[in-house]
């Protein structure tokens, strides 16, 4: 997809194509409608949109005429996107799917019990992480989640091995539920969301992965303090 969307930038002039997986979408502000045919049926879309069809078509790119779509108000990967409000949210059905999946995944009447296997987890971390796109600032919340799948050894590996639901995870999980109920929408002129540089950080702080650690081979992460000039590392 990376490759459509520097051919719509830089060869046929669509200003902001985006995607996210593949699913594609980007803005149109010259407010121009242009009449094409979509699956044989004549409709009236924005220019850039009309455009990125265009390529498509010429490269052989699927897509389904129900998801090409335009407006004030849209639905990116399930996510309600509303320009007049400049707001971003999910809606009441969606919500309560994802609340209903947390519950299930929480019930220890469940024959899982408190142990639901890996695939299970797998699954609930990426309905949650996906959900989080509304909720950015409740994200540390998945922290325990992803902590009790990087311990335990080969068990890890099998996707029907039951893993424990501690304490932590309910209430992450619920935490999560719980904002999504009662936070109002994600509103895009949030100063949290507002771009910042090194210089407006507190805390400066480098890492990255490495091979070895104190002379023995191992995985670790290193962190470099830049202001004391400490390195610490911490093995895995």
């Amino acid at each position: 997809m990376g490759a459509v969307l520097w051919i719509l930038q830089h060869r046929r002039g669509v200003d902001y194509p985006m995607a996210y997986m593949d699913d594609g979408y980007g803005i149109d502000l010259s407010g121009r409608l242009v009449a094409h045919y979509v699956d044989g049926e004549l409709r009236f879309l924005p220019a850039q949109q009309v455009a990125t069809l265009a390529v498509w078509d010429e490269i052989g790119l699927p897509y389904r005429a129900k998801k090409v779509v335009s407006g004030r108000v849209v639905t990116i990967i399930g996510i309600s996107i509303d320009l007049d409000l400049l707001t971003v949210s999910l809606s009441a059905a969606s919500i309560a799917d994802f609340s209903s999946r947390v519950a299930h995944f929480l019930n220890p009447s469940q024959p899982h019990g408190r142990s639901p296997p890996l695939r299970a987890w797998r699954k609930i971390i990426g309905h949650a992480s996906w959900a989080l796109t509304v909720l950015p600032f409740s994200r540390p919340h998945l922290t325990p989640l992803y902590k009790k799948l990087s311990i335990g050894g080969e068990k890890k590996e099998r996707a029907n091995a039951g893993v424990f639901t501690n304490k932590k995870v309910i209430e992450g999980l619920r935490a999560i539920v719980r904002g999504l109920e009662e936070d109002e929408p994600l509103s895009l002129l949030d100063q949290g969301l507002t771009e910042w540089t090194e210089e407006d950080a507190d805390v400066v702080v480098f890492t990255d992965a490495c091979l070895s650690a104190e002379g023995r081979e191992t995985l670790g992460l290193g962190f470099w303090f830049r202001w004391n000039g400490r390195l610490f590392c911490l093995l895995l």
